[in-house]
């Protein structure tokens, strides 16, 4: 029965002996340090009056520069009409015109990753409603 086991391990710094934690199915249980995905809080339960847009930046909150793949994601407190759209921009002032990354009713969306190898992004947000909706939209940024 001895022999139906294989004993895996290595060494810590010291020079001593350790085993290879596994789970239950023998696989080996691995921690990645770091991180590849940035979360960017754009607007965290922000109220918007009907028809109005509010705009918020990117660039105090981190260099978008330095990721490869975007995600917009968001949600709303209600299924309701809006409009998410974005307008990358540099820290020169360059500005390359403006992307709608949702535009319909619902009360969350996520779009496809895309890539923009900007400094800065600038996010709006129109409601097309009657009343007044709270939203809460994030980027997330990959290195790739």
């Amino acid at each position: 029965m001895a022999d139906q086991f294989m004993r895996m391990g290595g060494r810590d710094p010291q020079g001593n002996a350790r085993p290879v934690n596994v789970d239950e199915n023998g696989n080996v249980l691995t921690q990645l340090t770091g991180s590849n995905v940035k979360e960017i809080l754009i607007f965290n339960n922000v109220t918007v009056e009907p028809g109005q847009t509010i705009t918020q930046s990117s660039q105090n909150r981190t260099d978008i520069s330095q990721f490869s793949k975007l995600t917009v994601l968001g949600t709303t407190d209600s299924s309701h009409s809006f409009e998410v759209s974005v307008d990358p921009k540099e820290n020169s002032g360059a500005y390359y015109g403006s992307i709608e990354v949702f535009s319909g009713s619902s009360n969350k969306f996520l779009t496809e990753s895309f890539e923009l190898g900007v400094t800065i992004l600038q996010f709006r947000v129109k409601n097309n409603d009657t009343v007044p909706h709270n939203y809460r939209i994030m980027l997330l940024a990959r290195r790739f």
